[in-house]
Parts: structure tokens; C-alpha cells; sequence
């Protein structure tokens, strides 16, 4: 059973525990443990949701309460190898700090299985934690393979589960429960690579935490509702980045004494480049050491950055293109915060790196200075170039190269895309179109990277030229990386922002464009609902009551751009679809706010857009 606002009324209880009003209103008033309303209204008054449940577990009823999502949100990638204090960071994020570090961290040994989704979000809740993964669905059509029949049953028995994550006396069952799910995943992992031309399957664990006081003021000062830091697995070999995409911040763990660190801190900066062209990049190098100044954290800070100096020539190769000049992630001795030993006895190592990376984080959140200054150096380029400025902005855009589709026999339609029959939410979809997004995303960056990284100081010197090439790639890079659109998910359990109903509100777009144009916006989520579910978008009479609008213009030029520019693009499979209709809308989206940039009207901008390739 669950409760999912912070304040509720009697009627909203009594239809969690399936009592009658009047049952829960006798227990209120005549019970001297049960909590006293919040807010005390004589007609409706409001208790606060975590006490309620605290109160109703004394009566024998389990309710989960979760948190408002809803509002401006980060997102925090940790890399590195193993056993180099990954978790424990997280930990001294964590209101409840000693149960994350029970249940989560190593101790010295390898532990984390998959990537760990730990939700932070500053709003009154029930910590709890849930395990997700859509092996399932990509094996599905196995018929008499036992062991396969016998893990995704274990699957099933985990997946898609709120468990409550609190430190009491089940703070064990957790425990427990966390070493299966990790077991589990092993054994996932062990079983694909036996099917190595079929696709990994997207297998995490979320947790939903409390943010101790030190990163709710951040949160706060950065009006962030949520922040996501995403935990891997230690890296030894590959990286897979198209799923720890779309970061604001990335944290590279090494402890260079190995000497195979420096090929390993290669791998990770070679495949999270591209993706963190727009990204607050920090190396924290782990030193041991023991702090007992300000002064002495100061000289082992500048000793970490000496050292790291030394791998710069590593990348020696990637510094050329314009675009990588200024990129943090090929810069690590200038973005090296020390993450020392730190010991209960002696808290000042951790209060000085704690500040330190408040200051990173801030400015990971906070970007609005930097993309100013971007704009303002552009503006003075126009300004001092004229015609010949724009003329080099269109001509970039004109230059990108389109991507390479896939030949097929049956053309893949809307109409085969509504015959999947695909639901709004995206657990419920199977992740289909969650995973068709992240290889979408990945070829895109792939292009634009590739494309934009070919520009350096022989075959570009002008100095005006490269200030563009540095705006362009900005702007359409944050663009396609920024998911957006007109509709807007509120449902707790579902993704922020809701990725799976945006794909496929852009995949409908003719009718959805139909539907809500001219719309006030206050109306618009009546015909929005309406146009998904006419498209055979699948949910619930209760889960459509979560869907709502967005008022940003953007959303809606996006889908008239799509229409105008993509539709028509024939395309053989899922991939594609949702590559050139959605990411493809994203771009465009960009290269419209390009040509406003440098000073068309509506009318010419949305024209010259129209023309340009995908």
C-alpha cells in the first residue's frame, strides 16, 4: 500500500488501509498516538504522510510513502575502478549514511554489480529501494532452456518492487535482500555472455534516499527537487556511457599506484568524452594521508594534481579538435579534488573535500553563468563579423552529415509503431522504447562528435571561426541531450521527465500537434491524453490522470518541427524511428534557436531549419 503525496486528508488514508472515513477519522480522535494534523483546517485538515504511516504500522498496515518528484533535477555519474570509495561517497550524502555504508559498501572488495540509481530528493518520504531490468523481455521467446527459466523467475520475484530501505530490525532482511538482487545480477551477466550477439539487457537498482543536511543545502541553493547519483560498477575494461548519459556532473575515481590506471582512466575518457562536452568533470584522486589542517589538505591537493599532471600526455591525441580545447575531462590536474582517508576521530578531511565539491557541484548545477558568457562571445562574433558570421553558422549546420538508416524490406510506420501496442509508463512498456532512446542518443553523440571534432587550429586558425564552432556544438550537444517536449508525467513511480511518453508523443506528432494546437494551455492536457490514446498509447483510466503539460513554447515548435522535417523520412525499424523523430526533433529544436540566435524571424528560421539534413 502506498501514499504518494507528503500531506494527506482522511479520505486519502481511509483508501490506503480500505477502511471506511469515518473508521479512520474515530482513530485520529481518539487514539493519543496518532499524529496531530499538519495543517489544521476544521474542514479538511492534513497530516503529514510519513508520520501517518509511522502510526499506521503500529495497526498492522505496511504503507509506503513516496516522494514528489516533481521540479528541477540533477544528475551525478561516478566512474572508476573498484574498491576506490565510490559508495562510501555517497554515503556521507545520505541522511542515514551508516545503513547505505552497511548495505552498500565493499569494505575493500569488489561489490557493486550494476549501476546503483540512488534518487536523492528533498521532500518527506520513506526511503525504499527497487530493482529493475528488462532481461526478461529481451529473452522472452525461450521456450526449454531450464536455467533460463529458472533465473527469470528469480527476476520476476525481485523486479519492479518497492522494498522499504530503513535502518531497524529489518535493516538485515535489507542486507539480505541486496546480496541476492547483486547475486542475481552476476548470474545475468554470466548467462548473456553466452548470447553474445544479443544486447546486454539495462539492469539497476534505484534507491530513493534522504539527503543529509549538507546536500539538501546544496540541493536547496541549486533548487534541484531531485538529484540522481549514479554508482558503477568498478571499470577495469569497457565502459558503456550511453547509459550513464546525460550527466551535469562526472566523477572519475582513480588511485593512480596501479600501473594499469593510466590505460583504464584512457578507456573511460575516451568513451565519456563526447557526453560530457557540456558536463562538470572532477577527478577524485584517492590519497592516504591524514589531515589534520586546512593547510596540510591544501599540499596533498596540490601533490594529487602534480600527479595527475602526469597522464595529461595521454590524451595528448584528443586535445586538437577546437571543441576539446577547453573540455574539463581532458584537463584532469585542473579538476583534481583530493578524496582523502577519512577517519571518525578526525572529521576535518571530510568537512574540507566536502566543501570542495560543494563548490563543483554548484557550479555543475548552476550554469547559467557560463552559458551567458558562451552567448555573449558568440553575440561580439556576429556583431563583429556580420553576414560572413552567419553565413558560417548555416554553412556548419548544412555540413553535418545524416545519418545512416537501415535498409529493410517492410517499411516501419506509425501504424507498425501503434500495433506494438506500447505503454505510457515506461516499466510497464518493458523499457522498449527506453532502450531503442539510449541507442538513438549514443549515434547521434557519435555524429556530432565525430563531425564537430574534425574543426581544429590548421584547418580553422580565425579565432571567430572557432568561437562558433565551440557555440554551435554547445547548444545542439545540451540540446539533444536535454529531454523535452509537451508532456509532462507526475505519476511518483514513473521517470523524470518521462521519456517513454515523450518518444511517444514525437513519433505521433502529426496527430498530437493536431490535437493541442491552439490549446490554452490550462486545457491542453485534455486533448494531449486524448491524441496518445487515439495513437494506442496503453494506461490506466488513474496513470492518464498523472499526465500533464508543459507551458514551455519549446515542446510545441518541436513537433512542428519534426512534422515538417522528419516525418516523411522512411525508416525500416524501431531504432531509426525513434532516432530521427525524437532525438531528431531535439536537434532541430537547437538549430532553430541558432537561427534566432543570429537574428531570423520565426517564419525564415523555421524555413532554413526545414532544410537542413538529419
Amino acid at each position: 500500500m502506498v501514499i504518494k503525496s507528503e500531506y494527506v486528508g482522511l479520505a486519502e488514508v481511509a483508501d490506503a488501509v480500505g477502511q471506511a472515513k469515518n473508521t479512520v477519522s474515530n482513530w485520529f480522535s481518539r487514539d493519543e498516538k496518532a499524529p496531530k494534523p499538519y495543517i489544521k483546517n476544521a474542514a479538511s485538515p492534513l497530516w503529514k504522510s510519513v508520520e501517518v504511516a509511522e502510526y499506521l504500522k503500529d495497526r498492522g498496515y505496511n504503507i509506503l510513502v513516496l516522494p514528489n518528484t516533481q521540479g528541477k533535477t540533477g544528475k551525478i555519474v561516478i566512474m572508476g575502478r573498484a574498491r576506490l570509495g565510490k559508495s562510501f561517497f555517497i554515503s556521507i550524502l545520505c541522511e542515514n549514511g551508516k545503513l547505505y555504508s552497511k548495505v552498500f559498501c565493499s569494505g575493500g572488495s569488489t561489490k557493486t554489480a550494476c549501476p546503483v540509481h540512488n534518487m536523492f530528493v528533498d521532500a518527506e518520504f520513506n526511503e525504499f529501494f527497487e530493482f529493475h531490468s528488462d532481461f526478461n523481455t529481451i529473452y522472452e521467446a525461450e521456450g526449454d532452456n531450464e536455467e533460463l527459466k529458472q533465473l527469470k523467475n528469480e527476476i520476476s520475484h525481485y523486479v519492479d518492487e518497492k522494498k522499504t530501505f530503513t535502518d531497524s530490525d529489518e535493516s538485515e532482511d535489507i542486507e539480505i535482500t541486496i546480496k541476492k538482487i547483486e547475486d542475481l545480477v552476476r548470474r545475468i551477466k554470466s548467462f548473456e555472455k553466452k548470447y553474445p550477439g544479443r544486447k546486454d539487457s539495462n539492469t539497476y537498482l534505484e534507491v530513493y534516499l534522504h539527503p543529509n543536511a549538507y546536500l539538501r543545502n546544496v540541493m536547496r541553493e541549486c533548487q534541484l527537487r531531485r538529484l540522481e547519483v549514479v554508482d558503477t560498477p568498478g571499470v577495469s575494461g569497457s565502459v558503456d556511457a550511453t547509459k550513464l548519459s546525460k550527466a551535469n556532473m562526472y566523477i572519475i575515481a582513480l588511485k593512480p599506484d596501479d600501473t594499469e590506471e593510466a590505460q583504464t582512466l584512457k578507456r573511460i575518457v575516451e568513451e565519456v568524452r563526447p557526453y560530457a562536452a557540456n558536463a562538470e568533470v572532477v577527478f577524485m584522486y584517492k590519497k592516504e594521508a591524514v589531515i589534520t589542517s586546512k593547510k596540510k589538505y591544501e599540499e596533498k591537493t596540490e601533490e594529487a594534481r602534480k600527479d595527475m599532471k602526469e597522464f595529461e600526455d595521454i590524451f595528448a591525441s584528443l586535445k586538437g579538435a577546437i571543441i576539446n580545447t577547453t573540455a574539463e575531462i581532458l584537463n584532469p590536474s585542473k579538476n583534481t579534488v583530493m578524496f582523502p582517508t577519512m577517519d571518525e576521530d578526525i572529521p576535518l578531511a571530510q568537512e574540507l573535500f566536502l566543501e570542495t565539491m560543494k563548490d563543483r557541484m554548484i557550479n555543475a548545477f548552476n550554469t547559467e553563468k557560463a552559458e551567458e558568457k558562451a552567448k555573449n562571445d558568440f553575440k561580439n562574433v556576429l556583431s563583429e563579423q556580420g553576414d560572413k558570421a552567419k553565413k558560417f553558422v548555416i554553412k556548419l549546420l548544412e555540413e553535418i552529415p545524416i545519418h545512416e538508416l537501415s535498409e529493410g524490406k517492410e517499411e516501419y510506420t506509425q501504424s507498425k509503431f501503434r500495433s506494438e501496442k506500447h505503454e505510457r509508463v515506461m516499466t510497464n512498456d518493458g523499457y522498449r522504447l527506453r532502450n531503442n532512446l539510449h541507442r538513438a542518443y549514443a549515434r547521434e553523440v557519435k555524429l556530432l562528435d565525430t563531425y564537430f571534432s574534425k574543426f581544429d587550429d590548421n584547418n580553422t586558425p580565425e579565432e571567430w571561426k572557432q568561437t562558433i564552432i565551440r557555440y554551435v556544438y554547445r547548444i545542439i550537444s545540451k540540446s539533444v541531450s536535454s529531454d523535452r517536449g509537451i508532456g509532462v508525467g507526475t505519476h511518483p513511480w514513473e521517470e523524470t521527465p518521462a521519456r517513454t511518453m515523450l518518444v511517444e508523443e514525437s513519433v505521433n506528432a502529426d496527430t498530437v500537434y493536431e490535437y493541442v494546437e491552439g490549446t490554452d494551455n490550462g486545457r491542453m492536457p485534455i486533448p494531449y491524453r486524448k491524441a496518445l490514446r487515439d495513437s494506442q498509447i496503453n494506461a490506466s483510466d488513474r496513470s492518464w490522470m498523472y499526465v500533464g503539460t508543459s507551458d514551455e513554447e519549446a515542446g510545441l515548435k518541436k513537433l512542428k518541427l519534426v512534422i515538417d522535417s522528419l516525418i516523411n523520412i522512411k525508416v525500416y525499424n524501431r531504432d531509426d524511428m525513434v532516432l530521427t523523430r525524437y532525438v531528431g526533433g531535439l536537434r532541430k529544436i537547437a538549430e532553430y534557436t541558432l537561427m534566432q540566435d543570429i537574428g531570423y524571424d520565426e517564419s525564415s528560421s523555421m524555413e532554413i531549419v526545414k532544410k537542413l539534413p538529419f
